[in-house]
């Protein structure tokens, strides 16, 4: 393991130097608010936000429709077939 992690520092090392002055930014990382990449870049921000923001407000809305539905009384009748099952059992058992 160690091994492999000097030689991967030896290479990044390597590299680093090698590729020096290589790297240059884009016109959104320079700054050009003009340009047509910072316009675009800032759509696709926005739009990941938005379908973020969406999967987070159904999954609390599905939360809380499942609160609610937890938090419902039983109705009537599926309550009357309910008892009438326990008394059914508690004969049985007699």
């Amino acid at each position: 393991m160690n091994a492999n992690l000097t030689k991967g520092l030896i290479i990044g090392a390597v590299a680093a130097t090698v590729l020096n002055g290589t790297a240059s930014a884009c016109t959104v990382c320079m700054g050009d608010p003009n340009s047509a990449a910072a316009g675009a870049t800032n759509s696709a921000i926005f739009l990941m936000l938005g379908i973020i923001g969406t999967m987070l407000t159904a999954s609390g809305g599905f939360g809380f429709y499942l609160y609610k539905r937890a938090h419902t009384p039983i109705p009537p009748h599926i309550e009357l077939v309910e008892e009438m099952g326990e008394e059914n059992d508690e004969q049985s058992h007699a």
